[in-house]
Formats: C-alpha cells, structure tokens, sequence
C-alpha cells in the first residue's frame, strides 16, 4: 500500500481503503429488463395517459347538450308591495333547451383524429424509448462483463508481480541481484494495483450506468441495495 499512495501522490499515513461497491451477483442478474417504474416510462405514460384524455375531451364534441333553468320575477306598480306578499304577483318559468352539433361534425371529427394522432405518437416514443433503454443496457451489460474479466486478469497479474518482487527481494539478499531489479519489481507491482485499481473504477462506472439504463440506479446506490 505503501508504493500506491506513493503513486497516488498522498502521503503514507493517508487511510486508503478500497470497497467494492454494489456488484451484480451473477450473469443472470444482468438479463433483466427496463423496469416498469423507470422514469422515461413513467414520463411517457403520464404523456399518454394525457393524450387519451385528450381525445375523450374532442369526442364530446359529438354529445348532445342540455340545459335547464328556472326564472323569478316579481312586479307591481306600487313600490312596497314587491318586496312584500311574495306568494303572489310573481312569474314562475320554467325552461330546458336541447342541441345537438349538426353543423360541427367536421371540426368534431378533425379534433378526434387530431388527438388520436398524438397518442399514437407518444405511444410510439415510448417504445422507441424502451427500445434505446434495452440496447443501452444490453451494451453496458457486455461492458460489465469485459471488465469483470479484465479485474480477474489484474488480480492475476499483481499476483504475479508479487511473487517476482519477492524472488528479486531474495536474489538481492543472497548477492545474486541488483537494487535496480528490486526497485524495477516493486514498480511493477505498483502498476499493476493501479490497472487493477483503474479497472474496479470502470467497472463501477459501467454498473452505474447500467442500473441507469434499467431504472433502479437510486434504489441500489442510495438505499444500498444488492440485486
């Protein structure tokens, strides 16, 4: 850890600690689809569901209307008896009306095909919308599993770099090799924890923006949930 915080530039007492972060469990867990609750969807059914409202608001143009009314009145040629004796010398009508738009079925029937047009429309986007999610998803899914393997080759590889630090460490003392060789070791390990390091980084960058893709980023990332 030493020669990585050199490497990283901080001090040596700086406390490094490295965490893996919400890793899928298995290939199968990345074979999931958009999740119903994804936000682009959700944005696309609520514009839908307002498109739907749309055309039943244009369909009522072809309904009939009906209205009713009562009236009230009251007159006398003298003025006090008005507002008095209000059982008599008063009118009491009565009135309902009924139309039907003859003449408007053409506007009617172009507001109808109008909004139906824009929810055909916005059904569409919303597939077209699932569609790009799913092969978002389906290319950061590849991404994730490239890394996975590459993170397994960098675990091999300090390893490796490891056990040549080692053996040079024990040419030296024995007389057999250089401080030149050590050192050349012991930067070898050194940069293959960086790659290794490098890789868990992209790894985690492409996890992220798959739970993006799919919808469930906030629930695994704020709540810490695992899949």
């Amino acid at each position: 850890m030493v020669d990585l915080r050199l490497a990283m530039g901080v001090d040596q007492d700086f406390a490094l600690d490295i965490q893996d972060g919400p890793f899928l469990d298995s290939p199968e867990d990345l074979e999931r689809d958009v999740e119903k609750e994804h936000v682009l969807l959700r944005l696309n059914y609520a514009a839908l569901e307002v498109a739907r409202r749309q055309i039943q608001i244009a369909s009522a143009g072809w309904w009939p209307s009906v209205t009713a009314g009562v009236s009230y009145s009251r007159q006398d040629p003298e003025f006090y008896k008005v507002y008095s004796r209000f059982d008599e010398l008063f009118n009491l009508s009565f009135w309902i009306n009924f139309s039907y738009p003859i003449f408007e079925g053409f506007t009617t029937r172009t507001a109808v095909e109008s909004a139906e047009l824009q929810a055909e429309r916005v059904k569409k986007e919303g597939e077209k919308t699932r569609k790009n999610l799913q092969a978002s998803m389906a290319r950061t899914r590849t991404e994730v599993m490239r890394l996975r393997d590459i993170q397994d080759i960098e675990k091999d590889n300090i390893q490796s770099a490891q056990r040549s630090l080692f053996l040079a460490q024990e040419q030296y003392k024995l007389g057999r090799g250089t401080s030149l060789e050590v050192r050349d070791a012991q930067l070898a390990v050194t940069r293959a924890k960086l790659n290794f390091i490098q890789t868990r980084y992209d790894l985690q960058i492409s996890l992220a923006a798959y739970h993006r893709y799919r919808g469930d980023l906030m629930k695994i990332y704020l709540h810490g949930d695992t899949p």
